[in-house]
């Protein structure tokens, strides 16, 4: 899997053209902390899920939905859903009936298998813009569990830099948070 961003975009970001190793480790890490957060791979490729019946619409867990194979009834043995019966909501996330058809999908826990595409095609912009962030932020802040220093009258407290999410900087979040898979359980 190819990563999110790349050495060299980083480095045209900070307008650097060395530390190579030292970015590549932080985009391994970062980049996998930025999944984790949005619940998505930023990777499309085909998935199968068993979705919960019993509402207006079935809500995938790895939206931008490119194309869907198919829906099936799991309770009943695998029968398809015409695909005419049903339309989506691409970006959302949802599946759901077609106007005249019937109204909710039917009752059951883990129901409804559906295939289809979906996830994001790479990293959207403002989710690589994220990543070079947090990356320039600890780049800037090169010990980071030092939280301060004394030399003679002098001195100076920085917050540590950690992985924590809770510590990155709420635009980083603004960023991310529009990205964020929600999940029904």
């Amino acid at each position: 899997m190819p990563d999110l961003i790349t050495t060299a975009e980083v480095q045209t970001y900070l307008g650097i053209s060395n530390e190579d190793a030292l970015i590549a480790q932080l985009i391994t890490l970062y980049q996998d902390a930025v999944k984790n957060y949005c619940g998505l791979e930023f990777e499309q490729e085909a998935i199968t899920e068993y979705l919960d019946g019993g509402a207006q619409n079935l809500i995938v867990t790895r939206p931008p939905i490119d194309s869907i194979t198919g829906v099936y009834d799991n309770y009943d043995d695998d029968e398809e859903v015409d695909s005419d019966d049903y339309t989506h909501d691409p970006s959302a996330g949802l599946i759901f009936f077609s106007e005249g058809s019937t109204s909710t999908w039917g009752s059951g826990r883990r129901r409804w298998k559906v295939i289809y595409t979906g996830d994001y095609d790479g990293a959207p912009n403002p989710v690589k813009l994220a990543l070079f962030m947090l990356i320039s932020k600890t780049l800037n802040n090169r010990d980071p569990f030092k939280t301060s220093e004394n030399i003679g009258d002098y001195g100076y407290s920085i917050s540590p830099l950690v992985l924590s999410k809770s510590s990155w900087p709420p635009e980083v979040k603004a960023l991310l948070n529009q990205y964020k898979a929600v999940r029904f359980f």
